[in-house]
């Protein structure tokens, strides 16, 4: 993986490729090269750092956390079907899923926690038709984004 220094410069950090903040057209052309369509949304959402108490959340107590300047990009269009694909862009990591046969793996990684916001829609009685998910991240491998971390 790279992460960017302070002047700009790409670094090496592990098994993918990490540069600074790009343009929301990058993850708009991945994502049609993938799927073979412009995405219907795109998110661009803040990479969170926690300072402290890490693990205490999961007790119900107290953490301290900050957003950073790197990002996670998520562009999203749907499908006809009840299939759900997933493309986490510097990984070259492909998931699929389909409503029918819906749960969590632990080999999904990153995808475990896109699959738990559709879970809880469903969950809740929301009715959800397939999408494709292309993600595209600035965080760090090494620094959790979310519950699972990246890989």
């Amino acid at each position: 993986m790279q992460s960017v220094c302070a002047r700009g410069r790409a670094q090496t950090h592990g098994a993918w490729k990490m540069e600074k903040s790009v343009p929301m057209n990058t993850i708009n052309e991945t994502h049609e090269k993938e799927f073979g369509r412009q995405p219907e949304v795109v998110y661009k959402v803040p990479g969170r750092f926690h300072l402290m108490g890490e693990h205490s959340g999961f007790f119900k107590d107290k953490t301290m956390s900050m957003s950073i300047n790197r990002f996670v990009h998520i562009a999203v269009s749907p499908r006809d079907d009840d299939s759900f694909y997933f493309y986490f862009e510097q990984a070259d990591d492909r998931k699929h899923i389909t409503l029918e046969a819906f749960k969590f793996r632990k080999d999904d990684k990153w995808a475990n926690a896109i699959k738990s916001v559709i879970y809880g829609f469903t969950a809740n009685g929301f009715e959800i038709h397939g999408m494709d998910f292309t993600v595209r991240a600035d965080v760090m491998r090494s620094v959790c984004i979310c519950h699972n971390c990246v890989a």
